[in-house]
């Protein structure tokens, strides 16, 4: 089995290195001034995450018999790009301040200006529009790098059905958060916004710049599915009960944000409605440690964690059941060590 640390370290050289390739787009050096800028709330995030879709594209790629990692490593960089894109804009529409323990990339613009106000700051905002945009644009020219003569052309088409499908589920939740969710309607957020694309259309996309038989493609979507769903709402989970320590982000934010997960729909259903109300009055608010015990104890107390765990244990059971079936390959050994990663994580 490869050494997944160094493939990290790999995955991480070849973002960076791939953003210095824009260089030529600034064609003097005031311009090439204004490109570090736009750059640089991207390097700093860089600097953290745990490549976690790369090293499951790895796996799906493994999974195919194939051993050169050129490949994997130049499209492993392609989704972690075109994950910095979706967390900039994410982070624009929800306001968060921060993202894994850094300003959050329309605060860095706003905070090259010096601005006081920064949450609403017109250059910060519209930077980090700009900056997702290029970001989502470079991905897909740094996944036609990954592509070989042994690739087949359905890759690519998944991965930029995977940018449309995640930009659907973006929509959902902005929708949501003004019309209001059931769970059946967060679950398909969960789906569209985040569980395929980090976890199942990694592995695919990987067995497919392999050229691996469609058998394996369905046998990592199998695992996959359900493996992005309890991702998802482990991630939800982290929202409510997650220290900023460790999330990067502040605690309960996804209160603050107007989030509709699962575990908040599930608040809303079993909590009491006084207690269901004064949730719902924190949206916007800046939440103090008694307000973050007391969501967390409502969502205790009134079994929605407790009924939100379950459907996690149910999700990652699928997703061991279909694991099993793959036939055994250096893929398969790497995705069980990602799965384990991913059901102990806390942040």
């Amino acid at each position: 089995m490869p050494d997944l640390d160094n493939f990290r370290r790999a995955v991480t050289h070849r973002c960076l290195e791939s953003l210095d390739g824009l260089v030529p787009l600034a064609e003097s050096p005031g311009q090439l001034e204004a490109l570090r800028e736009m750059l640089a709330p991207a390097r700093s995030l860089l600097a953290a995450g745990k490549r976690t879709r790369a090293l499951l594209l790895l796996a799906g790629y493994l999974c195919g018999e194939s051993r050169q990692l050129d490949s994997p490593i130049r499209a492993g960089s392609a989704l972690e790009l075109y994950q910095l894109s979706a967390l900039i804009h994410d982070d624009l529409m929800d306001d968060s301040p921060t993202r894994r323990g850094m300003p959050a990339a329309h605060i860095a613009f706003a905070e090259q200006l010096g601005v006081s106000r920064q949450s609403e700051c017109g250059y910060g905002m519209a930077g980090a529009i700009t900056l997702g945009d290029m970001l989502l644009s470079h991905s897909v020219t740094e996944f036609l790098g990954a592509l070989t003569s042994q690739s087949r052309k359905e890759a690519l088409a998944t991965f930029t059905q995977m940018t449309s499908e995640v930009a659907y589920g973006q929509f959902l939740d902005i929708r949501a958060e003004y019309r209001g969710a059931s769970i059946d309607d967060a679950f398909g957020i969960v789906r569209h916004k985040s569980a395929r694309y980090s976890v199942e259309l990694p592995l695919v996309i990987g067995a497919q710049l392999a050229g691996a038989p469609r058998a394996i493609d369905a046998l990592l979507r199998d695992v996959g599915g359900p493996l992005g769903e309890a991702f998802q709402l482990r991630d939800d989970d982290l929202g409510i009960f997650g220290e900023s320590g460790l999330t990067g982000k502040p605690e309960c934010g996804d209160i603050t944000e107007g989030k509709n997960t699962v575990l908040l729909a599930l608040i809303r259903e079993l909590a009491p409605r006084s207690d269901v109300e004064w949730i719902e009055s924190l949206k916007g608010q800046p939440m103090s440690a008694p307000d973050v015990t007391r969501v967390r104890t409502i969502a205790v107390e009134s079994g929605a964690r407790a009924r939100h765990e379950a459907l996690i244990r149910e999700s990652e059971t699928r997703a061991v059941a279909a694991w099993e079936r793959l036939p055994a390959s250096e893929g398969r050994s790497v995705l069980h060590s990602v799965m384990q990663q991913l059901e102990r994580r806390s942040y």
